[in-house]
């Protein structure tokens, strides 16, 4: 198991665990968000949660040493859902030695025994089989590096008509896909905001709009070159962002 490499470093912080599996009574999942990892869960004092990609569903295989490391979280009674946790998607499994271990979207979840301070989810991406797990049930994993492709930003300026055209196009576009994470005005809900410095490199806000990243689904297969480039001009000229337009032929340099 590509995990057991791991686990005699681990173990030194098997007394943290100590606090954690000593969950009892109900239990409550909750969300928490930030701009790094998106929406992800927690537990009721919003210590983060994970799960182990060599899991099945309904099934558990992180224990002894493992599960020193990463103990499961455990209840003997109820699990509640926090606001934005969907219940339906909550429920419990029986672990080899009896007890009774939450599961989301089926995939047992667990705690990281370095895990010390709410909000900062050191284990994500560890060994890439631990991830953090979104509210929609999904495992969050972090995008992979990407080689720099060497591209020259088109010289010709944008047409005053095609200009407006692409942002028509993507105000809509904003509204469809985007605004439920972002906020209508780019001020950012459960997404980052919009606006500033982050957005000034274009070959990064199209690449991401692209191929997605570990909190944010890929739309290049929903969107074509040219509404992907009406969305990152509309993103880049609104909200006071002065960022030059994208036209639809840079687009097609990085599918």
């Amino acid at each position: 198991m590509r995990i057991r490499a791991a686990f005699g470093v681990f173990v030194l912080f098997a007394s943290l665990s100590t606090t954690v599996l000593a969950q009892s009574g109900a239990v409550t999942v909750n969300v928490a968000n930030d701009a790094t990892h998106g929406s992800y869960l927690v537990d009721g004092e919003g210590t983060p949660l994970y799960v182990f990609a060599d899991d099945a569903e309904g099934q558990s295989t992180c224990t002894g040493a493992c599960a020193e490391a990463w103990p499961p979280l455990l209840t003997d009674g109820e699990v509640a859902a926090g606001p934005g946790v969907a219940a339906s998607l909550l429920s419990t499994i029986e672990r080899p030695d009896g007890s009774q271990q939450v599961a989301y979207s089926g995939m047992p979840l667990y705690y990281f025994a370095r895990d010390t301070v709410a909000g900062d989810p050191t284990g994500q991406g560890v060994n890439d089989v631990w991830f953090l797990v979104s509210n929609y049930g999904t495992a969050i994993v972090p995008p992979e590096p990407e080689e720099p492709v060497e591209t020259e930003a088109s010289d010709e300026p944008i047409e005053p008509m095609m200009l407006s055209q692409l942002q028509s196009e993507g105000n809509a576009l904003y509204a469809q896909h985007c605004a439920a994470c972002h906020g209508s005005n780019g001020a950012g809900v459960s997404g980052p905001p919009l606006d500033g410095g982050e957005l000034s490199d274009d070959r990064s806000v199209i690449r991401q709009i692209l191929r997605g990243s570990g909190h944010m689904p890929a739309f290049g297969s929903v969107l074509d070159d040219f509404d992907v480039a009406a969305v990152v001009t509309y993103i880049r000229t609104s909200w006071g962002n002065g960022f030059r337009p994208v036209a639809e032929e840079e687009v097609a340099n990085y599918r």
